[in-house]
């Protein structure tokens, strides 16, 4: 079973195990009780891991060359840049988005990880798409409307968008 949450929003992170080995390996999700959850063949226990140095409300979690990171959201005081680093025992603090987004999408292309859409905390919707390098970020060309609470994903070497709220809807 999961263990409980400690408090709102995104803070413990659970990896579950085939072998009983802390691994980054499988698929992460956030569930209702706000906790992040890592998923292997077997699917039969979970093995709670370090939790975020901050909490978090609808942040981005994406791998990058093996390395888990959750950047952006927002919690009780407004909306976060911060970006994260988990590499398998701790969490740390690294470069932060340009800009404030909760309720972003996340994917991997090219060695780089990608932020796009996302709301900044007014009314406005993100249409921002920013690129990661493992170093800085960068923008790029962004999307053609606002868009946030959206998912992104990565296929045949194309990131696509897909879902959310729209600014024009």
């Amino acid at each position: 079973t999961i263990p409980a949450a400690g408090s709102a929003g995104v803070k413990d992170i659970v990896i579950q195990t085939d072998t009983g080995d802390i691994t980054l390996a499988g698929a992460y999700t956030v569930n209702p009780a706000g906790e992040i959850g890592g998923f292997v063949a077997d699917w039969t226990r979970w093995e709670e891991v370090a939790g975020l140095p901050a909490e978090r409300s609808a942040p981005a979690v994406g791998v990058l060359n093996g390395v888990l990171y959750a950047f952006g959201g927002s919690w009780s005081s407004g909306y976060a840049t911060n970006m994260y680093r988990y590499a398998g025992g701790s969490w740390s603090e690294v470069v932060g988005l340009p800009s404030a987004r909760a309720g972003l999408g996340a994917g991997e292309m090219n060695e780089s990880l990608f932020a796009v859409g996302g709301r900044d905390g007014s009314s406005l919707y993100g249409t921002n798409l920013y690129q990661y390098n493992g170093t800085n970020w960068a923008e790029v060309v962004g999307l053609p409307d606002g868009h946030r609470n959206l998912s992104a994903g990565v296929l045949n070497g194309a990131l696509y968008a897909i879902g959310g709220s729209s600014s024009s809807s």
